[in-house]
């Protein structure tokens, strides 16, 4: 799972060019939606997949292990240390050891 802000277009602030929501202006990175006026929200988790498994695992605020770049504000910090849970993040099955 990740922590991100949704954004007031409706997509995860993942979805934006980071120089986009700090000028409030531009669309979706992915080209999804041409909001303009980005306004972004409290944090909140996101649950991610992995082989059609829930990926218990809480990726930490600005680790880019998990495929974004998370932002690491103190609210995403805080949601981080209440809802992190210990188990490992799972593996997608062409990165996994053999059997």
């Amino acid at each position: 799972m990740i922590i991100i802000h949704r954004c007031s277009c409706g997509h995860p602030d993942v979805y934006h060019k980071h120089a986009q929501v700090v000028d409030k202006g531009g669309s979706c990175s992915y080209g999804a939606c041409h909001a303009r006026g980005h306004e972004l929200g409290m944090p909140e988790l996101l649950p991610t997949w992995v082989d059609g498994r829930l990926n218990e695992y809480v990726y930490r605020p600005g680790d880019a292990s998990s495929g974004y770049s998370l932002c690491d504000c103190e609210d995403c910090m805080a949601l981080y240390r209440e809802v992190a849970v210990d188990v490992p993040p799972l593996r997608p099955w062409f990165a996994r050891e053999p059997a």
